[in-house]
């Protein structure tokens, strides 16, 4: 634990801040693309509930119209132009901050010594709605009584805040933020609430 030191006021100030980005990006679809990739499973899908093309038994393939085909959920004109572009990684995250101040004065006499401090720590993470606040005070008192007795006092108060978003471990239900994000449809519109 620091301690005071006998002499005049001494008044020590040490800051610093800095910016997070994420060390790398998830790539997700943009809206046409997604909804051309989704028409695709689609039609895939069918083959195989059909046992048509590669999917039928001994060779027996039925030959596919696909102009009887009715399963596209998005036509032509929708790929081209969606409603919704969202790219949710980028709803869901920000350049995060980080600053950090502390003040310590000390000093004292031959018979009195101090050392107070005030320390404050903000983080804004890289998940939007994601930080930390810490708040540090100190106050160290060392007094002699006499040649035999000596007092002292050491008081520290710290305070600590949390807004954490679930990071998860699993998917859907279970998925953290930036996995949902990853699996949310971009044709979708962010809403807040």
């Amino acid at each position: 634990t620091k301690k005071g030191k006998e002499g005049k006021v001494k008044i020590d100030y040490a800051g610093s801040m800095a910016t997070q980005l994420m060390s790398s990006r998830v790539q997700t679809l943009r809206a046409g693309d997604w909804m051309h990739e989704y028409n695709r499973y689609q039609r895939e899908r069918y083959l195989y509930d059909n046992k048509m093309g590669v999917y039928s038994k001994g060779g027996n393939s039925r030959q596919v119209d696909w102009a009887e085909y009715k399963g596209d959920r998005f036509s032509e004109d929708q790929i081209a132009n969606p409603q919704y572009d969202t790219d949710w990684v980028d709803a869901v995250t920000r350049r995060g901050f980080q600053q950090q101040h502390s003040v310590t004065m000390s000093g004292g006499t031959d018979n009195t010594k101090y050392l107070t401090s005030v320390s404050f720590f903000d983080q804004k993470g890289v998940l939007r709605n994601n930080g930390m606040k810490r708040f540090n005070a100190r106050i160290n008192l060392d007094q002699k009584i006499n040649r035999i007795f000596k007092a002292g006092l050491n008081l520290n108060l710290n305070q600590n805040r949390f807004s954490n978003m679930p990071l998860g471990s699993g998917e859907f239900e279970n998925a953290g933020v930036l996995t949902t994000a990853i699996q949310s449809e971009p044709i979708r519109p962010v809403r807040d609430g």
